[in-house]
């Protein structure tokens, strides 16, 4: 959209002109371009998502992004579930049904202090709307919504008979899984049941994050939803904290887990759940430590991530499903249990 390259403050005031929009937003309302592209609405969205980013990066809460927007009670409680929604709460996204039918006043208004918190020069604002420009146009291809790329096709985590998986270079042999094998990461196997067995995978990078994975047979068709439903759950009845979150895997659980410290004191520990449904099989990560509260989608666990390879065929001489635990909950299973493991080499 050549109009997104005029001046920015031009276009915001364009918006702010056009005042509030009804339910069921005609052709030319700003959100939609004929043919189905994003309009100049959604790429008004796709600006404040990606400023969001980078307040909540510099350490920024909701309540600071609020306190720069005018407006009543209840605008301002709309301008919340609309910044918390943008920031990847799921929640907060399915309570917004105006989100791409509604008043573009609060889309600009949030735009225009976000972009005052962030003091951008006038260069740095035409830029951003560039980049929330390609931004809208890859949303409006995937076919809009919070979905990731495309699993299997675009990218991991493989399985074993897909091109990425077949294909895969640089990777450490654990029998159900095959895993990244880069420099820097502390492998630790992970053992439970009786007799014990390999049931999992522990990646530690320095003494700041570790990413365990786990790998289930599915044979009955997606089990992420439901795993990551039993999950929030049971963390809620033992006193934690579970938030669904739009993440760069897909849904994810964001969570705050009460356990012991080594001084016997009650902590609160963060936690982030990972889960990615392949063909008959569901790869679950857990990672704790400085990028379980980061929320940064840019972190390495999820680069690793998507680089690993699952082989349900694998058997080993003499499987048996493990029923493991770890951070002080049971860590919830398909009924045909894990995909075993093996040691490396």
């Amino acid at each position: 959209m050549n109009s997104v390259r005029r001046s920015a403050r031009q276009k915001l005031d364009e918006f702010r002109s056009q005042g509030s929009l009804s339910s069921g937003p005609p052709e030319d309302s700003g959100w939609d371009s004929p043919g189905g592209s994003p309009g100049p609405a959604n790429v008004l969205l796709f600006a404040v998502k990606a400023v969001l980013r980078l307040r909540q990066e510099a350490g920024a809460d909701v309540q600071e992004v609020l306190s720069a927007v005018a407006g009543g009670a209840s605008e301002r409680s709309d301008m919340e579930t609309l910044v918390r929604a943008l920031g990847g709460d799921m929640a907060a996204a399915r309570a917004l049904d105006w989100l791409g039918t509604g008043p573009l006043e609060s889309v600009v208004a949030l735009l225009d202090a976000l972009i005052r918190l962030a003091g951008l020069r006038e260069e740095e604002i035409d830029e951003l709307l560039v980049h929330a420009q390609s931004l809208a146009d890859e949303w409006a291809q995937a076919g809009g919504g919070l979905l990731p790329g495309l699993r299997g096709i675009e990218t991991g985590p493989w399985d074993e008979s897909e091109q990425g998986g077949r294909h895969a270079k640089g990777l450490l042999d654990l029998g159900g899984l095959r895993i990244p094998d880069d420099p820097g990461l502390d492998l630790r196997m992970d053992r439970g049941g009786t007799p014990p067995r390999l049931w999992g995978v522990t990646l530690v990078r320095g003494k700041e994050t570790a990413l365990q994975l786990q790998a289930f047979r599915s044979p009955d068709g997606p089990q992420w939803a439901d795993t990551r439903a039993r999950l929030a759950r049971d963390i809620r009845a033992r006193g934690g904290e579970a938030t669904e979150w739009a993440g760069r895997l897909g849904p994810e659980l964001r969570c705050v887990i009460p356990t012991e410290g080594p001084d016997l004191r009650r902590r609160r520990m963060p936690v982030l759940m990972l889960g990615c449904d392949g063909p008959n099989w569901l790869l679950r990560g857990v990672v704790t430590g400085t990028d379980a509260e980061s929320g940064n989608p840019d972190s390495w666990v999820y680069s690793y991530v998507e680089r690993v390879v699952v082989v349900p065929s694998y058997v080993p001489p003499s499987a048996a499903s493990p029923s493991a635990t770890d951070f002080g909950f049971a860590l919830l299973r398909p009924a045909d249990g894990p995909i075993p493991l093996r040691m490396p080499g």
